[in-house]
């Protein structure tokens, strides 16, 4: 998680896509009924929150 404050905006919006997509595999994975631990995808959001927050202020974004 400290590790995000030294990555560029580059290497976060790639790291962001990959954890979203992690994220969907998961999800489908769990609406076709295989067995997955519901923890590893709360994680997930919240990592991805956490690169959207991190995104945002290395970009100088106000929303």
């Amino acid at each position: 998680m400290g590790s995000f404050k030294e990555l560029g905006v580059k290497e976060l919006r790639e790291k962001l896509s990959r954890t979203r997509a992690d994220l969907l595999d998961l999800r489908l994975k769990k609406c076709l009924g295989s067995p997955e631990k519901p923890h590893v995808i709360r994680a997930l959001r919240r990592e991805v929150a956490r690169l959207e927050t991190f995104v945002r202020i290395k970009s100088n974004v106000v929303i």
